[in-house]
C-alpha cells in the first residue's frame, strides 16, 4: 500500500474527486448522519485514521503508508496459510443462472473491460489488448454469426441493443471473437455483468 499523489492541473474548477463525489452523496442522503463525511473530502488523513481502527492490518495507517515504499498488507493465503476449519483452502460452488436466450435469434450481450481504464478513470482510447487504436465503444461479434445473416462487413452495419434505442457501431479489429450466439462489447467505464440481449443482425 503506498500514497499517490495527483500531478496535472484539474481540467476545470468543478471537477470533483471521487472521494467528493460519493461524500456529498451520503450528506445529501444522510443529512442527520454524525459521520464527517466533509472531512474526509478536505483531509484523506481522517479517513485513513478510521480505516486503522477498524480493518486488521491497517494499523498506524497514515505512518506506515508514508513509508518509502509504503507497507505490504497480510495475506494469509499467499503465505498457505489457509483461516478454514480444515486449515485448508476450501471451495463451494453455486449453480448459475440460466441466461441463454430461447430465440435463436437473439444474441447474449456481454460487457468486459478493457486496457488502459482504472475503475472509472480512462486513459486512452487504446486497448492493447484486443489490437483496438482509437475507439471505445464498439462491439465484438463471432464471424459464424455474422455469417449466418451474411453480414461480411461489419463496419457499415449497426446493432440496436434490445434494452435501448441508440445503435452501436460495429468496427473490424483483430481481437479473439466471442463465442458463436454472443457478443461483447467494450465499455468506457467500469466493467458491468451481462444482463441484457440484443437480435442477430439481419
Amino acid at each position: 500500500v503506498q500514497l499517490s499523489v495527483g500531478r496535472r492541473k484539474p481540467a476545470s474548477p468543478h471537477l470533483l474527486s471521487e472521494t467528493a463525489i460519493i461524500n456529498g452523496m451520503a450528506r445529501a442522503l444522510l443529512p442527520q448522519s454524525a459521520t464527517p463525511w466533509e472531512s474526509y473530502t478536505e483531509d484523506y488523513d481522517a479517513i485513513r485514521e478510521v480505516m486503522a481502527r477498524v480493518l486488521p492490518g491497517f494499523e498506524d495507517y497514515n505512518s506506515r503508508v508514508r513509508e518509502p515504499l509504503g507497507f505490504r498488507i497480510a495475506q494469509p493465503p499467499r503465505e498457505r496459510e489457509f483461516q478454514t476449519p480444515s486449515g485448508l483452502a476450501e471451495f463451494s460452488q453455486a449453480p448459475l443462472p440460466d441466461v441463454i436466450p430461447a430465440d435463436a435469434e437473439v444474441l447474449v450481450l456481454q460487457t468486459m473491460r478493457s486496457h488502459d481504464q482504472w475503475n472509472t478513470t480512462i486513459y486512452s482510447d487504446n486497448d492493447r489488448y484486443r489490437g483496438v487504436k482509437n475507439l471505445r465503444e464498439l462491439i465484438f461479434l463471432n464471424k459464424a454469426d455474422m455469417r449466418l445473416k451474411q453480414k461480411h462487413r461489419p463496419a457499415k452495419n449497426r446493432t440496436p441493443p434490445k434494452s435501448s434505442s441508440r445503435c452501436r457501431r460495429r468496427t473490424r479489429c483483430p481481437c479473439p471473437p466471442p463465442p458463436p450466439g454472443s457478443c461483447h462489447r467494450r465499455r468506457a467505464g467500469p466493467p458491468r455483468p451481462a444482463a441484457r440481449s440484443v437480435r442477430r443482425p439481419r
